[in-house]
C-alpha cells in the first residue's frame, strides 16, 4: 500500500510539471504586429511572467513585431508561425549591453549586444517557420553616423576598415544549457548571426540563415561548446558560414557533429579559429556543400 502511494504523489508531481507549461499569444500579451509599435517591453514581460510560472511557450502569430533586445530565460520557448516576423529595432539604444566581459578582453570582437540573448539558462528555443529579421543594415549605419555625429561614440571603432565595432548580433547564448533551435529563419544582423560561447547540449536544426547585411556577419559562431549538433541548414554569410572557436583557455569545443548543410560564404564555408585558446576536439563534419559567394539576398 505504502509502495502504491507513492507511485500516486510521483504520477501528480508529473502531471503537475506538465500543467505549469504555459501558452502565451504575444498579441493577448499586449504586443501589436504591426511593424512600428515597439514591443520589447511587452514581449520582455510575456518572457518573465512564462519563465516565473515554470516554463511554456511565447507564440507569434502573423504579424512584424518590431522590438528591441529581449532576453530569453530558462524553460521558455518562442515559437514564430510562418507569416510571424520578430522585427530588430534600428535604433542602437533599444540594445543594452550585457556581460561579456571575460570574452571581449580576449578576443575583442566588442559584440556585447544581441537581439536575443540568454545567459544561464536551461531548457529553451526558438522555433516556427517564421522569421527573425534584425534589420542590420539600417541598425549599423546607424551605428556609425552615430559614432561620426559624435551622439553615440564607439570607442572600439575600427578606423582602418572604416566601420564601428560595436553592433548587436542577432542572437547570442552564454553558458546556456538544452537548447533547441528548429526551422526559423534568422536573417540580417548587424553582426554574428547566432553565436553561442560556453553552452552544453545545443541542437541546431533546419534553421535558414541569410546574414549579409553588413561587414563581418558570420553565420554560426560555436565557442568552447559541448554536445553540438548543426544539421539540415542552409547558411548564406557575408563571412565565415559555420565558425568553430575557442575563446577560454581551459575550455574546448568537444563533441561536435555538422552535417547536411549548404554554406554560401565569402570566407569559409566551416572554420576552425582564428580564436583557439582552448582547442577542439570530437568534431565530426558530413555532407556539407560549400558555394561561392552569390548576389546579396532579399534584405527586407
Amino acid at each position: 500500500m505504502k509502495k502504491q502511494f507513492i507511485f500516486i504523489l510521483c504520477g501528480l508531481f508529473l502531471c503537475a510539471g506538465t500543467i505549469a507549461a504555459t501558452d502565451y499569444n504575444a498579441l493577448q500579451q499586449g504586443a501589436v504586429g504591426d511593424g512600428k509599435t515597439l514591443n520589447t517591453k511587452s514581449l520582455q514581460s510575456a518572457i518573465d511572467a512564462l519563465h516565473a510560472k515554470g516554463g511554456g511557450q511565447l507564440y507569434f502569430p502573423a504579424g512584424r513585431y518590431l522590438t528591441g533586445s529581449l532576453q530569453l530565460k530558462s524553460n521558455v520557448t518562442l515559437y514564430l508561425e510562418k507569416e510571424a516576423v520578430l522585427l530588430g529595432s534600428t535604433s542602437p539604444y533599444d540594445y543594452p549591453g550585457f556581460s561579456t566581459e571575460k570574452e571581449l578582453k580576449v578576443n575583442n570582437d566588442h559584440f556585447d549586444q544581441a537581439l536575443i540573448y540568454a545567459e544561464g539558462a536551461e531548457n529553451i528555443g526558438i522555433t516556427g517557420e517564421g522569421c527573425i529579421d534584425g534589420q542590420g543594415r539600417e541598425l549599423a549605419l546607424t551605428i556609425d553616423s552615430l559614432h561620426h555625429t559624435g551622439e553615440l561614440v564607439d570607442k572600439h571603432y575600427n578606423t582602418y576598415r572604416k566601420r564601428p565595432n560595436t553592433r548587436p548580433k542577432l542572437l547570442f547564448m552564454r553558458n546556456c544549457r538544452k537548447v533547441e533551435l528548429r526551422k526559423t529563419n534568422f536573417r540580417s544582423g548587424a553582426a554574428w548571426g547566432l553565436s553561442f560561447s560556453l553552452c552544453t547540449d545545443l541542437t541546431i536544426d533546419s534553421l535558414h540563415v541569410e546574414n549579409r547585411a553588413y561587414w563581418n556577419n558570420d553565420g554560426i559562431d560555436i565557442s568552447d561548446c559541448k554536445e553540438v549538433r548543426i544539421s539540415n541548414c542552409f547558411i548564406n554569410s557575408a563571412d565565415d558560414g559555420i565558425c568553430l572557436k575557442s575563446h577560454n583557455r581551459g575550455a574546448w569545443n568537444d563533441r561536435v557533429s555538422i552535417s547536411n548543410c549548404h554554406i554560401i560564404s565569402s570566407a569559409s564555408a566551416i572554420k576552425f579559429g582564428t580564436e583557439s585558446l582552448g582547442g577542439f576536439k570530437n568534431v565530426t563534419i558530413d555532407k556539407v556543400v560549400r558555394t561561392s559567394t552569390m548576389t546579396c539576398a532579399d534584405q527586407r
